[in-house]
Protein backbone atom coordinates (compact mmCIF):
# COMPACT_ATOMS: atom_id res chain seq x y z
CA UNK A 1 0.00 0.00 0.00
CA UNK A 2 1.34 3.34 -0.68
CA UNK A 3 2.27 5.43 2.06
CA UNK A 4 0.38 8.49 2.13
CA UNK A 5 3.09 11.58 2.51
CA UNK A 6 4.04 14.75 1.40
CA UNK A 7 7.83 15.74 0.96
CA UNK A 8 8.35 19.43 1.26
CA UNK A 9 11.55 21.09 -0.58
CA UNK A 10 12.64 24.84 -1.86
CA UNK A 11 12.93 25.55 -4.89
CA UNK A 12 15.84 27.91 -5.14
CA UNK A 13 19.45 26.92 -4.34
CA UNK A 14 20.97 29.96 -1.56
CA UNK A 15 23.66 31.70 -3.42
CA UNK A 16 26.36 30.27 -4.10
CA UNK A 17 25.21 26.87 -2.71
CA UNK A 18 23.90 23.70 -4.18
CA UNK A 19 22.09 23.13 -1.15
CA UNK A 20 18.83 22.60 -3.03
CA UNK A 21 20.01 20.97 -6.26
CA UNK A 22 22.79 19.18 -4.39
CA UNK A 23 20.99 17.88 -0.85
CA UNK A 24 17.25 18.83 -0.11
CA UNK A 25 15.50 17.80 -3.67
CA UNK A 26 17.69 14.42 -4.28
CA UNK A 27 17.49 13.16 -0.91
CA UNK A 28 13.72 13.93 -0.74
CA UNK A 29 13.19 11.81 -3.75
CA UNK A 30 15.30 9.11 -2.56
CA UNK A 31 12.99 9.11 0.71
CA UNK A 32 10.28 9.00 -1.07
CA UNK A 33 11.23 6.08 -3.34
CA UNK A 34 12.14 4.31 -0.25
CA UNK A 35 8.80 4.76 1.21
CA UNK A 36 7.09 3.86 -1.93
CA UNK A 37 5.23 7.23 -2.21
CA UNK A 38 4.13 8.93 -5.52
CA UNK A 39 6.58 11.66 -6.93
CA UNK A 40 3.90 13.92 -7.42
CA UNK A 41 3.88 14.32 -3.62
CA UNK A 42 6.88 16.12 -3.78
CA UNK A 43 6.12 19.83 -3.17
CA UNK A 44 8.14 22.81 -3.74
CA UNK A 45 8.00 26.44 -1.59
CA UNK A 46 9.60 29.55 -3.31
CA UNK A 47 12.12 30.30 -0.34
CA UNK A 48 12.91 33.78 -2.12
CA UNK A 49 9.27 34.67 -1.03
CA UNK A 50 8.33 36.61 2.24
CA UNK A 51 8.02 34.46 5.17
CA UNK A 52 4.16 34.79 5.14
CA UNK A 53 3.89 33.84 1.27
CA UNK A 54 5.99 30.56 2.10
CA UNK A 55 4.00 29.81 5.06
CA UNK A 56 0.70 30.40 2.92
CA UNK A 57 2.21 27.88 -0.25
CA UNK A 58 3.13 25.43 2.72
CA UNK A 59 -0.31 25.34 4.24
CA UNK A 60 -1.58 24.85 0.65
CA UNK A 61 0.35 22.06 -0.51
CA UNK A 62 -0.79 20.50 2.75
CA UNK A 63 -4.39 20.81 2.13
CA UNK A 64 -4.24 19.78 -1.35
CA UNK A 65 -2.81 16.88 -0.69
CA UNK A 66 -4.52 15.36 2.42
CA UNK A 67 -7.63 16.86 2.90
CA UNK A 68 -9.40 14.12 1.24
CA UNK A 69 -6.93 11.21 1.97
CA UNK A 70 -5.44 11.86 5.67
CA UNK A 71 -1.34 12.09 5.65
CA UNK A 72 0.38 9.28 7.38
CA UNK A 73 4.15 11.07 7.23
CA UNK A 74 5.28 14.68 6.31
CA UNK A 75 8.79 15.38 5.81
CA UNK A 76 10.53 18.33 5.41
CA UNK A 77 14.26 18.83 3.46
CA UNK A 78 15.32 22.69 4.14
CA UNK A 79 17.49 24.52 6.23
CA UNK A 80 16.70 24.78 10.22
CA UNK A 81 17.49 26.71 13.17
CA UNK A 82 16.78 25.77 16.79
CA UNK A 83 13.84 27.86 16.70
CA UNK A 84 12.58 27.79 13.24
CA UNK A 85 12.73 26.00 9.08
CA UNK A 86 12.90 27.52 5.82
CA UNK A 87 9.10 27.47 5.32
CA UNK A 88 8.94 30.42 7.61
CA UNK A 89 7.39 28.85 10.27
CA UNK A 90 9.10 29.71 14.01
CA UNK A 91 8.45 29.20 17.58
CA UNK A 92 9.94 31.81 18.78
CA UNK A 93 8.54 35.21 20.18
CA UNK A 94 9.16 38.67 20.00
CA UNK A 95 8.35 41.03 23.48
CA UNK A 96 4.52 41.07 24.68
CA UNK A 97 3.39 39.80 21.58
CA UNK A 98 3.62 36.08 20.91
CA UNK A 99 4.28 35.26 17.23
CA UNK A 100 3.88 31.38 16.95
CA UNK A 101 3.32 30.72 13.39
CA UNK A 102 4.53 27.26 14.55
CA UNK A 103 0.86 26.83 16.03
CA UNK A 104 -0.90 28.15 12.59
CA UNK A 105 0.96 24.82 10.92
CA UNK A 106 -0.50 22.40 13.28
CA UNK A 107 -4.17 23.71 12.88
CA UNK A 108 -3.44 22.76 9.05
CA UNK A 109 -2.03 19.38 10.23
CA UNK A 110 -4.70 19.18 12.41
CA UNK A 111 -7.04 18.75 9.06
CA UNK A 112 -5.23 17.01 7.00
CA UNK A 113 -3.09 14.14 9.16
CA UNK A 114 -3.69 10.90 10.51
CA UNK A 115 -3.31 11.10 14.43
CA UNK A 116 -0.50 8.91 14.50
CA UNK A 117 1.29 11.27 12.14
CA UNK A 118 5.17 10.76 11.41
CA UNK A 119 7.17 14.30 10.90
CA UNK A 120 10.92 14.01 9.99
CA UNK A 121 12.92 17.28 9.85
CA UNK A 122 15.40 16.65 7.50
CA UNK A 123 16.79 20.48 8.85
CA UNK A 124 19.63 21.43 11.17
CA UNK A 125 19.13 22.00 14.39
CA UNK A 126 15.68 21.65 14.91
CA UNK A 127 16.38 19.36 17.69
CA UNK A 128 18.52 22.19 19.79
CA UNK A 129 16.97 23.41 22.82
CA UNK A 130 15.67 26.59 23.18
CA UNK A 131 18.99 28.28 25.10
CA UNK A 132 22.06 30.06 22.87
CA UNK A 133 24.27 27.49 24.13
CA UNK A 134 25.17 24.34 22.04
CA UNK A 135 27.28 21.96 24.84
CA UNK A 136 24.13 21.20 25.97
CA UNK A 137 22.31 20.21 22.89
CA UNK A 138 24.03 16.61 23.25
CA UNK A 139 23.53 15.88 26.77
CA UNK A 140 22.39 12.33 27.96
CA UNK A 141 18.77 11.74 28.46
CA UNK A 142 15.65 13.87 26.88
CA UNK A 143 16.92 16.73 25.58
CA UNK A 144 15.95 19.91 23.46
CA UNK A 145 13.14 21.09 25.25
CA UNK A 146 11.84 24.67 23.76
CA UNK A 147 13.32 24.16 20.72
CA UNK A 148 11.29 23.97 17.31
CA UNK A 149 10.96 19.84 17.26
CA UNK A 150 9.54 20.12 20.85
CA UNK A 151 7.32 22.85 20.41
CA UNK A 152 6.25 21.41 17.25
CA UNK A 153 5.28 18.21 19.54
CA UNK A 154 4.02 19.79 22.80
CA UNK A 155 1.67 21.99 20.28
CA UNK A 156 0.72 18.54 18.07
CA UNK A 157 -0.25 16.38 21.54
CA UNK A 158 -2.40 19.34 22.36
CA UNK A 159 -4.57 18.88 19.28
CA UNK A 160 -4.81 15.17 20.79
CA UNK A 161 -1.84 13.98 18.26
CA UNK A 162 -0.75 10.68 19.44
CA UNK A 163 0.81 7.76 18.29
CA UNK A 164 3.43 9.27 16.03
CA UNK A 165 6.95 11.21 16.55
CA UNK A 166 9.14 13.73 15.26
CA UNK A 167 12.28 13.30 14.28
CA UNK A 168 14.87 16.18 14.03
CA UNK A 169 18.51 16.31 14.20
CA UNK A 170 21.03 18.46 16.98
CA UNK A 171 23.27 20.05 14.49
CA UNK A 172 24.66 21.68 11.34
CA UNK A 173 25.09 18.62 9.37
CA UNK A 174 23.68 17.02 5.65
CA UNK A 175 19.73 16.88 5.68
CA UNK A 176 19.53 13.10 6.35
CA UNK A 177 23.03 11.44 7.41
CA UNK A 178 23.45 13.51 10.91
CA UNK A 179 23.67 10.67 13.28
CA UNK A 180 22.27 13.24 16.21
CA UNK A 181 18.88 12.25 15.96
CA UNK A 182 16.25 13.11 18.60
CA UNK A 183 12.61 11.95 18.41
CA UNK A 184 10.10 13.04 20.28
CA UNK A 185 6.56 11.70 20.69
CA UNK A 186 3.09 13.34 19.67
CA UNK A 187 1.35 11.20 23.16
CA UNK A 188 -2.20 13.52 23.27
CA UNK A 189 -1.24 15.10 26.24
CA UNK A 190 -2.22 19.19 26.76
CA UNK A 191 1.35 19.97 28.07
CA UNK A 192 3.26 17.95 25.69
CA UNK A 193 6.32 16.23 26.83
CA UNK A 194 9.99 17.52 27.99
CA UNK A 195 12.69 16.81 25.21
CA UNK A 196 12.60 13.91 23.30
CA UNK A 197 15.09 10.68 23.47
CA UNK A 198 18.00 9.83 21.46
CA UNK A 199 17.47 7.07 18.24
CA UNK A 200 20.80 6.12 19.21
CA UNK A 201 22.67 7.71 22.35
CA UNK A 202 25.90 9.42 21.24
CA UNK A 203 27.65 7.04 23.99
CA UNK A 204 26.09 3.44 22.93
CA UNK A 205 28.33 1.11 21.76
CA UNK A 206 26.27 1.12 18.74
CA UNK A 207 26.86 4.87 17.78
CA UNK A 208 29.68 4.50 15.64
CA UNK A 209 27.67 1.58 13.40
CA UNK A 210 24.75 3.96 12.81
CA UNK A 211 26.83 6.70 12.13
CA UNK A 212 28.23 5.10 9.42
CA UNK A 213 25.41 3.46 7.97
CA UNK A 214 23.62 6.89 7.67
CA UNK A 215 26.49 7.70 5.69
CA UNK A 216 26.57 4.48 3.52
CA UNK A 217 23.01 2.96 3.56
CA UNK A 218 19.59 3.12 3.13
CA UNK A 219 19.05 3.79 6.68
CA UNK A 220 19.25 7.88 6.56
CA UNK A 221 15.45 7.18 4.47
CA UNK A 222 14.13 4.40 6.40
CA UNK A 223 14.59 5.36 9.96
CA UNK A 224 11.82 7.83 9.93
CA UNK A 225 9.43 4.82 9.82
CA UNK A 226 11.08 2.70 11.99
CA UNK A 227 10.53 2.08 15.95
CA UNK A 228 13.51 2.68 18.18
CA UNK A 229 13.43 -0.88 18.88
CA UNK A 230 13.34 -1.51 15.41
CA UNK A 231 16.47 0.74 14.39
CA UNK A 232 18.16 -1.16 17.43
CA UNK A 233 17.78 -4.19 16.22
CA UNK A 234 19.27 -2.99 12.29
CA UNK A 235 22.08 -1.79 14.55
CA UNK A 236 22.70 -4.88 16.83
Amino acid sequence: MTLRALALVPMHNSKGKKDVTGAFFPEALKWMATHGVRTDSLRRFDNTAGKSARRQQVHDELIRNGYTKPLEHVAFFCHGLKDSIQTGHTCRTWGVHTTRTLADLVLILDVVCERDVKVTLYCCDTARDGDGQRSDDIKPGPGGDGGFADVLRDLMSAKGFSGGWIDAHTVTAHTTKAPYVRRFYTDGSPNGGAGGDWLVDPRSPLWRKWARLLRSSPLRWEFPRLTTREIHERLG
